[in-house]
């Protein structure tokens, strides 16, 4: 199942949505956040285990989650358990921010388990990113300073969004970073198929 959280499903431009199948009875389309979607899925998982059915597997999306003001999630109880405890509710939660600094709360940040980044232009924020996620990492642990490392990991960063549809893809879990979106895909297309 589907519960996907898109802002501006009804005005993107050049069609960005239509390979959405809106009346594909698994996919739940809404504007805008709101705690009840959260609950539903949580009612749902419990109902399903109540019955002795099988899960539902559940990928729940949340575009644009910066105009979503996700560090109010701190606050929606409901959101806030299903993060800290989505694994057994058979959910994955996805979501797209443009920025990072007042967007997501620390509590999320501290839940995530993978942060994929593509390409990004404002160099305080690779920095923070670095800071946060990436200092204490051995592979970016090689110069002397912080800085010398900091530099060479917006180096690395840059010279990869050269290339068209690039992402780096750090598993938090395991600090290990992918630097291009398509060892990524094969990794994933090798475990998971």
């Amino acid at each position: 199942m589907y519960f996907l959280i898109l802002p501006s499903y009804n005005i993107e431009a050049d069609g960005s949505y239509k390979f959405i199948d809106k009346n594909n009875e698994n996919i739940f389309i809404f504007e805008e956040y709101k705690p009840i979607i959260s609950e539903k899925i949580m009612r749902l998982q419990k109902k399903l285990t109540n019955a002795k059915k099988e899960k539902k597997r559940i990928f729940f999306v949340i575009d644009d989650s910066s105009g979503e003001k996700l560090d109010s999630f701190s606050m929606d109880t409901s959101m806030k358990r299903l993060v800290t405890s989505i694994r057994h509710f058979n959910t994955v939660l996805l979501l797209i921010a443009h920025g990072s600094s007042g967007v997501l709360s620390t509590f999320l940040r501290q839940n995530c388990d993978v942060l994929m980044l593509y390409n990004l232009s404002n160099q305080a924020l690779l920095e923070n990113i670095f800071i946060e996620f990436l200092s204490l990492n051995k592979q970016y642990r090689k110069q002397d300073t912080i800085r010398k490392n900091m530099n060479e990991f917006v180096n690395q960063f840059l010279n990869l969004h050269e290339k068209p549809y690039q992402c780096l893809y750090i598993n938090l879990r395991t600090r290990k970073v992918f630097d291009q979106m398509n060892n990524v895909c094969q990794i994933l297309q090798k475990n998971y198929n």
